[in-house]
């Protein structure tokens, strides 16, 4: 039988919508985005035209109530997610909403109540688990490879002085930890197969905008720990290493995996230095937010399981909650 492309709408303009998602799902056959909308109608007809898309709306409420948009994409800021999820879902609408989906894991709770209330698909945007080499990098630590997984370490990092822009403003959640550190905190949690049992961090507060620009945490695990520093004033960086007893697994850039060429996950093996073999996997090129529509698209047609569960985006806001009591209490607390 063939696919019927799920009908979807845009809820707002933002730059991740108009630059990353929206130009790789053109052509998809299980993706079709039929209509977008702005608090500003220009704006929506704007990316309307730029895009080929059939309807621009001038409010989030006139998209919603389109009989003809089956799922809904939420790049709002971060502080829209819940609400505008709920809305959405209580419409009948599917909704794949940003990361992060909501800023506690009780909200992310409401979310799947609502989900399950209305029968409706309700996914946070994490493109990453998407992509075809962090399944290989879980499938290598669950082999045994490298050996027992003891060690994670992950570095975020790019310079972001925009005063207006929702990353640097505290009153829409914004921050390096709510930005990037969340993938550093869902890529442990991916990889483990397990919840931490307690967090620590340190924050460092921009004085003007109110938010963490760097933030560097440890999580516990049962017998393994995972540490990660995220950045938004510093040099662009990314790199990932996952350590095990036998080896380990590297990742130079573990989140914005490119998709104009080869994608790599390098394996070394070998307990002494002098013993160690380099292995490189290659991946050919995709786009994970693509895949990441096309998976959700299914799941809506088939009913087939989605990439993230809500009860995993549960559990990755309530670590990053209890990443940031412990930067304000200065211990280790748990998720």
């Amino acid at each position: 039988m063939s696919f019927q492309p799920v009908r979807w709408g845009v809820l707002g303009v933002a730059k991740i919508a108009n630059e990353r998602v929206i130009p790789p799902l053109a052509g998809s056959p299980m993706v079709s985005v039929r209509a977008i909308a702005s608090r500003q109608l220009p704006k929506a007809e704007s990316a309307a035209k730029r895009h080929a898309i059939e309807r621009a709306y001038g409010s989030y409420e006139q998209l919603i109530g389109d009989p003809d948009i089956e799922a809904v994409y939420i790049p709002l800021p971060n502080h829209m997610h819940v609400e505008w999820t709920l809305k959405a879902a209580t419409a009948g609408k599917h909704v794949l909403c940003e990361k992060p989906i909501a800023l506690s894991g009780a909200e992310v709770e409401t979310l799947a109540e609502a989900a399950a209330k209305h029968g409706v698909c309700i996914m946070e945007g994490f493109m990453v688990f998407s992509h075809p080499l962090w399944k290989a990098a879980r499938e290598l630590v669950r082999s045994g490879r490298i050996g027992t997984v003891h060690g994670f370490h992950m570095s975020f990092a790019s310079p972001n002085y925009d005063p207006a822009n929702i990353r640097n403003r505290a009153e829409v959640a914004g921050g390096s930890l709510t930005d990037k550190g969340c993938y550093a905190v869902a890529l442990a949690r991916f990889l483990f197969d397990r919840e931490p049992e307690r967090v620590i961090a340190a924050m460092d507060i921009d004085l003007d905008f109110k938010v963490d620009r760097l933030t560097t945490a440890l999580m516990e695990f049962d017998g393994a720990q995972a540490s990660f520093n995220c950045a938004s004033q510093l040099a662009a960086y990314q790199h990932l290493v996952i350590m095990g007893e036998r080896g380990r697994l590297e990742a130079d850039i573990p989140v914005n995996l490119p998709d104009d060429g080869l994608t790599r996950l390098r394996m070394v093996t070998g307990s002494m230095l002098a013993e160690q073999v380099a292995e490189t996997m290659t991946f050919e090129p995709c786009n994970q937010y693509r895949l990441m529509f096309e998976a959700f698209s299914q799941a809506v047609r088939s009913g087939s399981a989605l990439p993230v569960s809500l009860p995993f985006s549960a559990g990755n806001a309530r670590a990053v909650e209890a990443l940031f009591r412990s930067s304000a209490s200065g211990r280790w607390e748990r998720p």
